[in-house]
C-alpha cells in the first residue's frame, strides 16, 4: 500500500500538532473505531456511549480550558479528545480566526453559504472530508455529500 501524501501544516495555515491530531481522527475513522449517533448530547443514553461522532456535537463547547470527557464529538472534538488538548477551541471561542478550509470542514457549508444537516453526516462522508482537507487543503463538502447521497 502506498503511503498517503498529506500538505505541509504550513501549506494547511495550521500547526504539526493539530495536523497531526487530524490525521489520528482519520486514522481512527478507517479503523472504525467510532460510532455515528443521532442522540443530544444531553440525551441520557449518551453517556453510555464512549466513541459517538456527529458533526453537530463538538463536545466541549462548553469547556474550553479542559478536554471534555464526553462521549459524542464531531472531528474538531475528537482532534482534540485525542491529543488530550484543546489545540483548535481557544478560552475566546468567538475570535478563533481558522483559516477559511478549516473552519468549512468544521462546519460544513460555512465557506460556501450552504446549508447541511450535520446531524446526519456519516463517518464515511466525514472520513472523506477530512482526507479532501487533508491532501488538497479543501474538505469539500459539496461534493462528499452530493456524491455519497445517491
Amino acid at each position: 500500500m502506498l503511503a498517503r501524501s498529506f500538505l505541509s501544516a504550513t501549506k494547511l495555515a495550521i500547526s504539526e500538532e493539530q495536523k497531526d491530531a487530524l490525521i489520528r481522527v482519520l486514522n481512527a475513522f478507517e479503523r472504525g473505531e467510532f460510532v455515528h449517533t443521532t442522540l443530544r448530547l444531553n440525551d441520557a443514553r449518551a453517556s453510555d456511549l464512549t466513541n459517538g461522532f456527529n458533526m453537530q456535537w463538538w463536545g466541549n463547547e462548553f469547556s474550553s480550558s479542559t478536554v471534555h470527557c464526553g462521549t459524542i464529538h464531531c472531528i474538531g472534538g475528537w482532534a482534540e479528545q485525542l491529543s488530550g488538548s484543546n489545540l483548535f477551541l481557544r478560552a475566546d471561542f468567538n475570535n478563533m480566526n481558522w483559516p477559511t478550509a478549516l473552519e468549512e470542514l468544521f462546519y460544513p457549508g460555512s465557506g460556501t453559504n450552504t446549508a447541511y444537516d450535520y446531524r446526519s453526516i456519516t463517518i464515511e462522508q466525514a472520513t472523506q472530508a477530512l482526507l479532501n482537507y487533508l491532501t488538497t487543503g479543501w474538505p469539500d463538502w459539496k461534493k462528499v455529500l452530493t456524491s455519497q447521497a445517491n
